[in-house]
């Protein structure tokens, strides 16, 4: 989390996240968080940029794997953390 904002991250692919009580935790209140589930999320995706539109796809994700839309200007792309 310290290396996002010095570096402009504005996208943060975490695999493996640290949970506690089945939530992904460690994760800067500010910034948009993807998971998907119920249990313990294996895969999570961090949206620190406010410009940055994102729409997580539900029918191709779960605990094991986060996809977005993602779209910045006119560019449209897709981003898995598996």
């Amino acid at each position: 989390m310290q290396i996002i904002p010095t570096d402009n991250t504005d996208i943060a692919l975490i695999p493996e996240p640290y949970t506690y009580q089945s939530r992904a935790t460690g994760i800067t209140q500010g910034y948009r968080t993807y998971t998907k589930g119920d249990g313990k999320s294996r895969a999570v995706i961090i949206i620190p940029n406010n410009k940055v539109d994102a729409f997580l796809l539900t029918q191709h994700s779960d605990n094991d794997m986060v996809l977005l839309e993602i779209r910045k200007g006119t560019t449209t792309f897709y981003a898995a953390s598996v």
